[in-house]
């Protein structure tokens, strides 16, 4: 049945499908719009065959190509200018070209697992992108500033980088996706960029919250106002040369939605918890990670989370109090 229905769809869309399964399977139609690279050892002939696909919509290289190339050539953006999805995830491809901005079309950008280690500044004209995914490029220090005219960004995936949020990510309010928020020093860094991000969804990574000035710029960011995240992590890195009570000003002012399931705290330097963790409120949650916390003395009354299934407690060697609280009565 499912290669009756693959040919039905293959005599359907005729010419305007093509899928490499062989490298004697180079006979490309100039009208192809949507393209997936399966088998082929000729590597160097995978861009270069598509220069005269100029309807090309949608080009897919699968994970097999870890050794594929460094680079993609100029003029490949140039002529594709139809483009609206683009994977080269898990090739070794190091940079794109500055032309990957005449891909005005494009909505989707896949460059996880790859080694690139710088993107062009061009990149911030694809304002009709919807989807970046950058996950596991452990190569890329930074994203270009001109990210932030991404208007139509809608995901934005960085899991596994250790990348500087560009400045004024605040613009991009049609975020849903943005799994790793970096504090920043540098004006339009602070994590009051988050303020008018309100439909943030998932899980979001928040880490140097040492690098904030102060409560009322943690205020701003207005957590608690984003009911659809799930997984909320906050971090201060191992560095931290401000009190202890600066960090429970930050923590205090970072209260999330009740609808929080997982919240996970690391290297926090207060001695005493939050209010809002301290009162029950997050009725919610089911994992709780509190790591590194060295200064903390109490740990909250963790008793009154009725869905709670995950905890871990390490680098608390000051605890001192564990509140003896029952679990609420199961109805």
């Amino acid at each position: 049945m499912h290669d009756l229905i693959h040919d039905l769809a293959r005599s359907i869309s005729g010419d305007e499908y093509f899928r490499i399964k062989s490298v004697d399977s180079w006979n490309i139609a100039a009208k192809v719009r949507r393209a997936s690279i399966w088998q082929c050892n000729e590597h160097s002939r995978i861009f270069e065959s598509f220069h005269e696909s100029e309807r090309l919509r949608t080009f897919l290289l699968p994970p097999r190509y870890e050794t594929l190339t460094k680079q993609v050539a100029h003029d490949f953006f140039l002529k594709l200018r139809c483009l609206r999805v683009l994977d080269l995830s898990h090739i070794c491809v190091r940079d794109l070209p500055d032309s990957i901005g005449e891909s005005k079309y494009l909505r989707y950008l896949d460059l996880s697992f790859t080694t690139i280690a710088t993107l062009p500044e061009s990149i911030g004209s694809l304002y009709n992108l919807q989807t970046l995914k950058l996950c596991y490029c452990k190569q890329l220090a930074e994203l270009p500033k001109s990210t932030s005219n991404l208007i139509n960004l809608r995901h934005l995936a960085l899991e596994g980088c250790k990348i500087s949020t560009p400045p004024e990510l605040g613009k991009l309010i049609t975020l849903q996706t943005l799994t790793i928020f970096v504090v920043g020093k540098e004006s339009g860094c602070g994590i009051r960029e988050l303020k008018n991000l309100t439909k943030l969804r998932g899980t979001i990574h928040i880490s140097n919250l040492e690098n904030v000035i102060d409560e009322n710029e943690c205020k701003e960011a207005n957590l608690k106002k984003k009911e659809y995240l799930d997984k909320l992590t906050l971090e201060w890195g191992n560095n931290n040369p401000r009190g202890v009570a600066v960090d429970e000003e930050v923590l205090e002012a970072l209260e999330p939605h009740s609808n929080l399931k997982t919240l996970k705290i690391l290297s926090y330097g207060g001695v005493s918890f939050p209010r809002w963790m301290m009162s029950g409120n997050l009725t919610n949650l089911n994992t709780v990670s509190l790591i590194q916390c060295l200064n903390c003395q109490q740990l909250p009354p963790l008793g009154q989370l009725p869905f709670l299934k995950k905890l871990k407690i390490n680098g608390m060697d000051r605890l001192k109090h564990i509140e003896e609280i029952s679990p609420p009565p199961i109805h």
